[in-house]
């Protein structure tokens, strides 16, 4: 009995110590899309979506947003984001790598422990604007490499939340 016992115990820490391997040593980015139907035009919601003061208005957690460069809104253009979460402050920067006013927005976003891509697509319905956000995320440090399901889990109901946030806002005005 405790033989079988034994080996089970060695079974399963080989089969944690594979997974967790695989989570460490295997790169790959971990999706999430989010979408929302906003009752407003294409160019109320861009607004909202680009404007650096506005955004501690809809992003969850966001403490300060601070441009980095000159220029507003254009392609290179960079942001620095704190962001809190469980009383614990998040350096984020984030880079505009393209941009067709009322219709799409791109961010390179990085911080310790991972680097993301973020898309924003505004496509005009009959009924306002449907808003879609797909994040390609690729965690850089072995901790988050090992967790990195439920953080993306966590994430995508984040990037939800944010997008109802911002569905609330745009229709408030």
């Amino acid at each position: 009995m405790i033989k079988t016992l034994f080996k089970l115990l060695v079974l399963l820490v080989i089969v944690a110590g594979g997974y967790a391997a695989v989570q460490i040593f295997w790169e790959r980015p971990y999706g999430n899309t989010a979408a929302v139907q906003i009752a407003r035009p294409a160019q109320t919601v861009y607004a909202l979506l680009t404007d650096t003061k506005l955004l501690e208005q809809w992003v969850q957690g966001l403490d300060q947003a601070v441009p980095l460069t000159q220029g507003g809104l254009q392609v290179g253009a960079r942001r620095r984001e704190y962001l809190v979460f469980d009383g614990t402050r998040y350096r984020v920067d984030s880079e505009v790598l393209a941009f067709q006013p009322n219709q799409s927005l791109r961010l390179a976003i990085s911080s310790a422990g991972f680097s993301a891509v973020a898309d924003y697509t505004l496509v005009p319905t009959t009924g306002g604007t449907m808003l879609t956000l797909q994040q390609q995320t690729r965690y850089t440090v072995m901790i988050g490499k090992l967790f990195a399901q439920l953080d993306n889990f966590t994430l995508q109901k984040k990037l939800e939340r944010d997008l109802l946030n911002l569905k609330q806002l745009a229709e408030s005005r």
